[in-house]
């Protein structure tokens, strides 16, 4: 029984690394997406960015100058180039397309340097473009945030999951361990019973034959002092073997109850937490919604 018992722990033990190195594995192979996953939102993010600066008459001043010169439109060629990294999401850290924005703007300042209201409006758009730039990085990370606070809570619901399975593991072996034990207690009562009759029948034949050769009275005797020493030594016999039953029992008994409220407690925490992860990830569906309709940033006035 003992080698079975840790057998079993030998075999949970192993299923719970078999399944922790599952678990990392599959971060592993996960990984490679979600960074995908995080270059494509930043891009995305950098491209609403630059294209609602775009749309600003006071941006389009800088590519009309250029034109109206019969100037190579290179400020142009340099923005289109910038959207186009974006839409290919090929600026693998969005601090790179921050340099490149602003190496942008500050091409357009030294060409414009003699043209006051020019270079004035250049600079007021690179303060702006900053700022918003700060802005969506603090959006950014509060998503990222967001989203690193619901794995974790998906972490703890999946412990206390794998712990309640084996508090159900280790109670059905002690249940039936404990049914074993019974048996066996029971088996070895009903063996000592046996012994116990077949001595009381022994003594019985032994007393009939001692009377034949001794006296009426001393057989009478005899008989009486035999059968009261086998009835009391009978009913202690029976008396210890109950009690060692019952006492088993009832041991038996409270392990199993306090196995039941150990269990009860762990099904109690795992609904706490499912209400407040479905909880959770309504706000989280509620934002994820509200970040969607408002991905692009507001409107900037120079």
């Amino acid at each position: 029984m003992q080698n079975n018992l840790s057998n079993n722990q030998i075999e949970k033990k192993n299923n719970t690394q078999n399944n922790r190195t599952i678990a990392n594995q599959t971060l592993k192979i996960n990984y490679k997406e979600k960074n995908e996953q995080k270059i494509l939102k930043e891009n995305q993010y950098c491209l609403k960015l630059i294209n609602n600066l775009n749309s600003l008459p006071s941006f389009q001043i800088f590519f009309n100058q250029e034109n109206q010169e019969n100037q190579e439109n290179s400020n142009q060629i340099q923005f289109n180039e910038i959207s186009q990294k974006l839409k290919n999401n090929r600026y693998l850290n969005i601090q790179h397309f921050f340099h490149d924005f602003i190496s942008l703007i500050e091409n357009i300042i030294q060409k414009n340097s003699e043209i006051f209201q020019i270079k004035k409006n250049a600079l007021q758009l690179k303060e702006i473009f900053k700022k918003n730039f700060q802005k969506m990085i603090e959006e950014i990370k509060s998503n990222e945030e967001d989203e690193k606070e619901e794995l974790k809570k998906n972490e703890i619901h999946e412990i206390l999951k794998e712990s309640l399975n084996e508090n159900e593991n280790e109670s059905e072996s002690e249940s039936s361990n404990s049914n074993s034990s019974n048996s066996n207690s029971y088996s070895e009562t009903e063996s000592d019973s046996n012994n116990s009759s077949n001595s009381n029948s022994y003594s019985e034949t032994e007393s009939e034959s001692n009377s034949e050769s001794n006296s009426e009275s001393n057989s009478d005797s005899n008989s009486e002092s035999n059968s009261d020493s086998n009835s009391e030594s009978n009913s202690d016999s029976e008396s210890d073997s109950e009690s060692d039953i019952e006492e088993k029992s009832q041991f038996n008994k409270n392990r199993l109850s306090k196995n039941q409220n150990q269990l009860n407690q762990n099904q109690n925490q795992l609904n706490q937490n499912q209400n407040q992860n479905q909880y959770q990830n309504q706000i989280k569906s509620i934002k994820s919604i509200k970040s969607i309709k408002s991905i692009k940033p507001k409107q900037i006035s120079i």
